[in-house]
């Protein structure tokens, strides 16, 4: 091949004459096209599935609006969810330490300020056990609709114990992160150093008695650069803010791992013992630290 051969000549581009107007246009014309066939198969969905539906009825146009919606954030989340498993090239460990059924706890470490990691984490969990466990979070997702609708049809449910004694009492799974927002918005310095446990998982397991699984996730520490952590603690209680470098995550490869289950030798009255609760939250810091530390180690072998 030489080395000095020219480039074959390209046709001019069709999007060289797509002015900004035109795809204005262009956009609008194919919404109406699509909302025009989408309501018209609704439409006749309903009028199918109700016979006795008067024709006034059927033309209403506010019955379209609660199945679109739903369709929409039923289909959304998981989309998005399917785009960034392959984004961070994820891969999944110890999926078989997840209980099939029962109530459980899920125990990540926290990273990363967006929250992606637990976004993904429910994702992963629902994909593969077919289980849709409820993620507890900051109450922030719930001050509008626009966060909480997409955020409940995912499993966020906001992070207080008589939701998560709830949860666990009907049997179900939740993900509750013992480092809370001193996690994932602690610096980038700081990474795969975990934060102060809060002791509720503690006291939740034990009331419940249900088990701990304490899971990592390896690589949400570097998708998003955070220099520093902001604490409001003189103007509001407990209220911490991250300031990040990045908004676009780094395609960084991300693994997460199931750690075999933690069955605390202890009643649900050993709740109410806070210097227990406290030392059984200390050890499995420290052993979820261990781990994860060999792990980022072992992360030039993937």
């Amino acid at each position: 091949m030489k080395k000095n051969a020219g480039k074959p000549k390209q046709e001019p581009s069709l999007l060289s004459n797509f002015s900004v107007q035109s795809a204005k246009q262009f956009a609008q014309q194919l919404a109406e096209q699509l909302t025009d066939q989408l309501s018209e198969e609704l439409r006749h969905k309903l009028n199918r599935g109700d016979p006795k539906t008067n024709h006034s009825q059927r033309n209403r146009p506010d019955l379209l609006t609660g199945p679109v919606e739903r369709m929409v954030y039923r289909a959304l989340p998981r989309f998005v969810m399917e785009i960034a498993r392959r984004y961070f090239r994820l891969e999944v460990e110890g999926l078989e330490n997840v209980p099939r059924r029962g109530s459980g706890i899920i125990a990540p470490n926290h990273s990363g300020y967006s929250g992606f990691d637990a976004f993904l984490l429910g994702h992963e969990i629902h994909r593969g056990t077919g289980r849709l466990p409820r993620i507890l979070t900051h109450h922030f997702w719930f001050l509008t609709s626009a966060t909480a609708i997409p955020a409940e049809k995912v499993g966020f449910i906001e992070a207080t114990t008589a939701n998560g004694l709830t949860q666990l009492n009907k049997k179900n799974l939740i993900v509750l992160f013992p480092e809370g927002e001193y996690g994932n918005f602690k610096p980038t310095t700081k990474r795969y150093h975990l934060q102060e446990f809060k002791r509720g998982f503690v006291r939740l397991a034990l009331e419940t008695q249900s088990p701990i699984i304490p899971t990592l996730i390896i690589g949400a520490e570097e998708t998003h650069i955070n220099l520093a952590q902001l604490r409001f603690t003189r103007f509001l209680r407990g209220a911490v803010l991250p300031l990040p470098l990045n908004i676009i995550p780094l395609p960084v490869r991300w693994k997460i791992i199931f750690l075999p289950p933690v069955h605390l030798p202890y009643g649900p009255k050993a709740a109410q013992d806070r210097e227990l609760v406290r030392e059984l939250a200390q050890e499995i810091r420290e052993s979820m630290q261990r781990a994860l530390s060999d792990a980022v180690k072992a992360r030039s072998t993937w």
